[in-house]
């Protein structure tokens, strides 16, 4: 079936059944990282849809189509009376509705049965007009229930819903909506005439009344004073979302609930401040000079350090700060892989950041060992009473993922998100790229698109993430040395150079008289984001403790845990954990993230 857009572009839609349709979206979906999501819903029968994630509207755009009458039944003005002294007296008295909103709005009253009550009430009829043709009314009765006054309303049935007060959206430019009609009565008695109140309340789902007012919408712009509820609340959301955030501002009640209630007490202010100071709506994302202007200010003047440092002259050129990603590249054998523990243990030890490792070459046990070496700076075989001793620091301060269960990127940052939620891990880990299962897409896309998710996933966690990547085969110079990769040396996409914050190359020293790599290595820093570029720096490392260390200084080989900052223990630190918004996660035995 084709489709058009608001914008007149024609798509092609497959449409499964009569009526609602809910499927992808051709104008955003191939640009989302949930491609498949059903994001458009399209109303075969009423011939138009919307996207609830772009916001495009779209029309079936058959000429000969005409969309199916929805018959509703048109109430009829009889019976209805002038306000009663009695009711006169509740709306002005009590409720501070003057007698000019009443007439203007035509404010009557009608016996109207009630079936909570069980019988007919002497109720007020607020009458719903659009272009001055009479379409619905709403009904307000009280009655007693066990000696406490209950309220009754309803609108009539199967009539058509519109804004009470349609006509001021056809006359004013700016509309004031509300969620009931006591909240636009007072905003008509305070002398302000362009408000509407949508029909039933704020707990209803049935919106119709924006359908079949858009085209008179379209233009307007909005300032949103509906409740000041979680239910209010919701229905600004909705709003909000259907009309724009940007043609809308919200009004704040303080501590009121809504703007009866605030204007029986500020008859004298009157609601006009409330409208002068109604907020515009800020789309995520959007940042103002004024949000940034404390931080640009010290930074600017005080050239605030960024980062923490590691205690080696890597300290020069890079500082590690959380809500980055690290990419480290070398050629096999180089020891990326090693320098990557190496400054983890540094950073959790000097630091406290906990890490977290996915890791498919080297195994967990593995991982392990290497940890267990660079932490306590012994030189072979660690005794068996101090690699005890070392458990419980272990156990507090490293978390890994099972990389033979654990194989996208989805699942793998599933797991990390259970680590910062539960245990709070500052570092994630991923060596290497190459090993994480992929869907059917390119590698381009699929490069450009996990990058995304791991930038994404730093800055929203504030944690380090490490991304270990091979490069594409180097070939190797005549002396057969194989020359340092650079960033764009890694397999598959500049993408890697251009979506990192902080890239380094690691490799080993080749002594051409001997044909052999040393101990000694060389860290490249390729790239750190608004900082300078092109840093390198010569450390021995020794493979036998898998340490680094400065050129020229004596080898470091004290215990780092006897001198790391003391840990909460684990248990004291547990974050609330909400799957719904965390994704789903698999525990383990006894442990519980709530």
């Amino acid at each position: 079936m084709k489709i058009k857009s608001k914008e007149g572009e024609e798509y092609t839609v497959e449409i499964k059944k009569s009526g609602e349709n809910k499927m992808t979206c051709p104008v955003c979906s191939h640009n989302r990282n949930k491609k498949n999501d059903k994001c458009l819903s399209f109303n075969d029968i009423k011939g138009f849809g919307r996207c609830n994630h772009c916001e495009m509207a779209f029309y079936k755009p058959d000429e000969n189509f005409k969309k199916e009458e929805v018959r509703y039944t048109r109430p009829v003005m009889a019976n209805f009376t002038e306000l009663s002294d009695s009711w006169l007296s509740w709306f002005t008295n009590k409720r501070m509705i003057s007698q000019t909103a009443i007439n203007r709005m035509g404010v009557k009253t009608k016996m109207v049965w009630a079936s909570s009550a069980n019988k007919e009430l002497n109720s007020a009829a607020f009458t719903y007009t659009r272009r001055g043709e009479f379409i619905n009314t709403k009904y307000l009765g009280y009655h007693k229930v066990e000696g406490k006054t209950t309220r009754a309303m309803r609108l009539e049935s199967n009539a058509e819903l519109i804004w009470y007060n349609y006509d001021a959206i056809l006359e004013y430019d700016e509309i004031i909506i509300t969620e009931g009609e006591m909240d636009a009565l007072s905003f008509i008695s305070d002398g302000h005439y362009n408000v509407v109140s949508v029909p039933n309340g704020a707990g209803s789902t049935n919106l119709t009344y924006i359908d079949n007012s858009i085209k008179d919408l379209e233009g307007k712009t909005f300032i949103i004073a509906v409740d000041n509820d979680e239910a209010g609340r919701k229905l600004s959301r909705e709003l909000v979302r259907r009309l724009g955030s940007e043609n809308c501002k919200l009004a704040d009640w303080g501590d009121f609930k809504d703007a009866n209630e605030y204007y029986i007490h500020n008859q004298i202010k009157g609601l006009k401040n409330v409208l002068e100071s109604a907020k515009r709506i800020r789309p995520e994302g959007v940042e103002f000079v004024e949000d940034i202007w404390e931080e640009f200010y010290d930074e600017y003047y005080n050239k605030t350090e960024k980062g923490v440092k590691i205690g080696l002259g890597l300290d020069n050129f890079l500082k590690c700060e959380a809500g980055r990603l690290m990419i480290i590249t070398g050629v096999p054998g180089s020891g990326k892989s090693n320098f990557a523990n190496f400054l983890n243990c540094k950073l959790n030890t000097m630091h406290g950041w906990k890490v977290g490792y996915w890791s498919s070459e080297m195994s967990n046990v593995n991982l392990l060992s290497s940890l267990s070496h660079i932490l306590t700076g012994v030189e072979g075989q660690i005794s068996k009473s101090s690699l005890s001793s070392m458990k419980s620091y272990l156990s507090d301060n490293f978390f890994f993922v099972d990389p033979n269960k654990i194989t996208t990127i989805d699942e793998i940052l599933a797991k990390f998100k259970y680590f910062v939620k539960a245990y709070g891990i500052k570092i994630i880990n991923i060596d290497p790229f190459t090993n994480i299962d992929r869907d059917g897409t390119n590698d381009y896309n699929y490069i450009r698109e996990t990058l995304n998710k791991l930038t994404r996933f730093a800055k929203e966690n504030d944690v380090l993430v490490q991304l270990v990547a091979h490069p594409k085969k180097m070939q190797a110079a005549d002396d057969g040395s194989i020359p340092m990769p650079s960033m764009y040396d890694i397999s598959g996409s500049a993408d890697f150079w251009n979506k990192c914050d902080y890239g380094i190359a690691v490799g080993r020293d080749f002594d051409a008289t001997t044909g052999r790599y040393s101990t000694s290595g060389t860290v490249q820093i390729h790239k750190v984001k608004t900082t300078d570029l092109g840093h390198s720096g010569m450390w021995n490392y020794d493979y036998s403790y898998h340490r680094y260390f400065n050129l020229g200084r004596a080898r470091d080989n004290d215990s780092w845990v006897e001198t790391a900052p003391k840990q909460i223990p684990l248990g004291k630190e547990i974050q609330p954990f909400n799957p719904e918004t965390d994704g789903t996660m698999e525990f383990d035995s006894g442990v519980t993230p709530f």
